[in-house]
């Protein structure tokens, strides 16, 4: 009869520098949370600098120049509500009074994107100001 292996036989848990992979975890899964945070955290940052930026009309031809249309786009279906907004509120005040860059906002479908992340959050259109 074959005798069960003692303590001694049986394999030690994978290490992870002088660490078990059970105690290891809870520290990488802080780390990756933390760079998804840092992110997140990048984008709104980005959408909020770039509203800043277009409230001044000088700003208005170097952002277009930067491409700042295409940049903006993605973020208005961001995950984070704040990211989204700012995002808006950059791409309206880049648009604001500029025909030319109004029509690209159109073109680009970001018109129809906030019209329908609109009508999907159930807002009605006059409570918007």
């Amino acid at each position: 009869m074959a005798s069960l292996p003692s303590r001694e036989d049986s394999p030690s848990p994978p290490q992870l520098n002088n660490m078990t992979l059970a105690e290891k975890t809870p520290t990488t899964a802080r780390a990756i949370h933390a760079h998804f945070q840092t992110y997140e955290k990048s984008r709104l940052v980005f959408a909020q600098t770039i509203a800043d930026l277009a409230a001044r009309d000088a700003n208005i031809p170097i952002l277009q120049t930067a491409g700042v249309i295409a940049l903006l786009k993605p973020l208005l279906a961001d995950t984070s509500p704040g990211t989204k907004q700012a995002a808006a509120v950059a791409i309206g005040r880049i648009a604001n009074d500029n025909p030319e860059l109004g029509a690209l906002v159109v073109e680009a479908g970001i018109l129809r994107q906030l019209v329908t992340d609109l009508a999907e959050q159930n807002v009605k259109p006059n409570m918007i100001r």
